[in-house]
């Protein structure tokens, strides 16, 4: 019985994480999922699916249809999540995707040493990333939707010494979630 469905909206992403799958791809296309098929999985998806989950490769957020696709997903009844890099949370998409339905969002966090960066995911966004936090958690709070906030956390040698941080960042930050996981190797570095 299928519970939850994974649907990847976009492979195209603003950033380039160090760790990220992207970096291993020969050949691959990037682009974006057509509303026209977005439209046929929900039309065909089993009535046992609890969770529709937007992530994947690229940003989500980057589609520029996803907050239609978060609204039609939501009219399902199921539970719609959404994993971002963060980038991209401004308040209009913030509010956009409250507004859609969102139930949870998630936020690829790789580096919880919030005083010194030391900028593990191979970008600079870092402070962008923890300001778009805190308005996603002021207006999320003037919602009437409930929507919780989780960080993923890709655990790996340059930065497995910060789990010690994430009790201080889980209530720094009001994280209802937390995910942790390892780096599947792509090659012996």
């Amino acid at each position: 019985m299928l519970r939850k469905l994974y649907i990847e909206a976009t492979t195209r992403c603003n950033l380039n994480c160090k760790m990220c799958f992207r970096n291993t791809w020969f050949d691959e296309s990037i682009g974006d999922m057509s509303m026209e098929d977005f439209r046929k999985i929900l039309d065909t998806m089993p009535r046992s699916v609890e969770t529709i989950f937007f992530g994947g490769q690229g940003e989500p957020l980057f589609h520029k249809d996803i907050l239609e696709m978060i609204s039609l997903a939501s009219q399902t009844g199921a539970d719609v999540e959404l994993l971002t890099n963060g980038t991209l949370l401004t308040p209009e998409m913030i509010r956009g995707i409250l507004d859609a339905g969102l139930s949870r969002l998630w936020i690829s966090i790789d580096d919880l040493d919030v005083q010194n960066f030391t900028e593990n995911a191979g970008h600079n966004h870092s402070r962008q990333i923890l300001d778009n936090i805190r308005s996603f958690n002021r207006i999320r709070h003037t919602s009437p939707n409930g929507v919780s906030l989780g960080i993923t956390f890709v655990a790996m040698k340059s930065n497995v010494h910060q789990l010690a941080n994430l009790p201080f960042f889980i209530s720094q930050y009001l994280i209802d979630e937390v995910n942790i996981s390892n780096i599947s190797p792509t090659d012996e570095a």
